[in-house]
């Protein structure tokens, strides 16, 4: 999808937000605010830097949490009904 519309209509769900903007930091700790979903942060960068202090600060917090796992320097090259294929950069 290109837009959330609404998070809690994904429960128990492994997901992939990929980018660093507010868009996909505001995503990202919706869905890991809802049961059982397990998300997954791809940035292409080495560290967010274009969004509001208060998204940093949520994303920071989940990710220590365990709630969401960011990866960094990666970018989608592959999307599978099963699995999403990550490369990471140099």
């Amino acid at each position: 999808l290109y837009q959330l519309v609404d998070a809690a209509t994904y429960r128990s769900e492994r997901v992939l937000v990929v980018g660093g903007g507010d868009s996909a930091l505001e995503a990202a700790t919706a869905l890991a605010s809802q049961p059982g979903n397990r998300v997954t942060l791809s940035y292409r960068k080495s560290d967010f830097f274009r969004a509001k202090r208060r998204n940093l600060d949520r994303i920071r917090e989940f990710a220590a949490d365990g709630r969401i796992d960011v990866i960094f320097s990666s970018e989608v090259r592959a999307i599978e009904p099963a699995r999403v294929l990550l490369a990471m950069q140099d």
